[in-house]
């Protein structure tokens, strides 16, 4: 959808956690990226291939919006969170109503709305 906005878009999308070594053609396509984009589900900060990316994007200053979806829970608190993760969720985000399938194209616009401004900041 964003790539009809006319948006480049690189998405990984394969789970890696069985991989031994962070594969540097995923870290170069983070560092050529203007804004990290983040799925958030219920399970993904259990990911240590997602916090990888994470703390990359982290390290590199890139402007990071997390996608919230229904499963995910926000912790009760971020004291504790490793610094790249708690950053990532003070961004402002975008809820996707993912499970009951609606408002899906108005959260698509709404990211690409964001994405415009702030590349235009």
């Amino acid at each position: 959808e964003l790539k009809r906005t006319g948006m480049n878009v690189f998405m990984d999308v394969r789970r890696q956690d069985n991989a031994v070594v962070f594969p540097e053609w995923l870290e170069k396509a983070i560092s050529k990226c203007d804004i990290f984009v983040c799925f958030l589900s219920k399970t993904t900060l259990a990911s240590s291939w997602v916090s990888q990316e994470i703390r990359i994007a982290h390290k590199l200053g890139k402007l990071m919006i997390p996608i919230f979806q229904e499963d995910f829970k926000h912790p009760k608190s971020l004291a504790g969170l490793d610094d790249p993760v708690a950053k990532l969720l003070n961004y402002q985000g975008v809820i996707l109503l993912d499970r009951k399938n609606i408002y899906i194209d108005a959260a698509v616009l709404q990211l690409a709305s964001m994405i415009k401004a702030s590349l235009h900041n």
